[in-house]
């Protein structure tokens, strides 16, 4: 069985970001058919809005294809000066979350 700390997350290409008070904001344009006939029934936004935090806006800047979700915490550790205890499994169920809402592929480590 593969462990999860080794998938290396790719950003979903249709995602656009913006950055806001050192915070990150993931945009989703709502363009599929499911969404248009919503709007048109519930006026829904044309658009979803992602505001991570702290520690998800670290993350998400740190996507680059190449670093597993492993050395994206140690990475953020460098940062923090400090070994945070929990910090591997905030970043896999944040990782996660980012994945079942198709805003990240993973692919695994060669």
């Amino acid at each position: 069985m593969d462990n999860v700390i080794n998938y290396i997350p790719v950003t979903n290409e249709k995602i656009k970001t913006r950055e806001e008070e050192n915070l990150v904001i993931l945009v989703r344009e709502r363009d599929n058919f499911f969404d248009n006939f919503m709007n048109r029934i519930f006026s829904t936004p044309k658009e979803l809005k992602i505001n991570l935090d702290e520690l998800g806006s670290k993350a998400w800047l740190m996507i680059d294809g190449q670093s597993s979700i492993y050395d994206i915490s140690k990475k953020i550790e460098a940062q923090l000066d400090k070994e945070e205890d929990k910090l591997v499994d905030r970043l896999i169920l944040f990782f996660r979350y980012l994945y079942n809402n198709d805003l990240i592929k993973f692919r695994k480590a060669v």
